[in-house]
This record gives structure tokens, sequence and C-alpha cells, in this order.
């Protein structure tokens, strides 16, 4: 799976984003592969408030897709909390 999907999935469900990348990062184990996948500041902060995790650790593609699976559709859930976002 390509970045590209990866954009139109998080495009689809009305979240915003900075960064969508596969690399490889530093952890406490040495350097591992896995996607970077940073939101801008204010769909980090709504989904953070809504309860969701916004900041995923994914060596996989299948892995971010998941976790797009379990977000909602970011401007539906602000519109259902009487915010326009």
């Amino acid at each position: 799976m390509s970045a590209a999907k990866i954009k139109a999935a998080l495009a689809s469900k009305g979240i915003p984003f900075e960064i969508v990348q596969y690399d490889r990062q530093v952890t406490p184990h040495g350097m591992m592969p896995g996607w970077t996948i940073q939101l801008t500041e204010d769909a980090d902060e709504e989904l953070t408030a809504l309860g969701y995790d916004a900041n995923p650790d994914c060596e996989t593609a299948a892995e971010v897709m998941e976790w797009l699976s379990d977000l909602p559709d970011l401007r539906a859930a602000l519109k259902m909390e009487g915010r326009d976002g």
C-alpha cells in the first residue's frame, strides 16, 4: 500500500495531515521501519478530545489501515458535537 492510499483514506474521513511517510524510526531497540503519520495540530487535538489515538505506532500499512478504520469521520463527529472544526 502506498502513502497515496493512506492519504486518500485520511482525506475521506476529513482528517487533515502534514506528513504520511514510510521510513526508519529511532526506537530504544535501534532503527525500525514504520509509518510516520503526523496530523495537523487541530486534527490531533480534536481526535484526542473525542477519545481517539491521534498518534499511531504502525510498522505496516495494514496496521495504518486498521488504525484508520477505528477513527471517525472527523467532519461528522465535530458536527455531532456542535462544532464545525
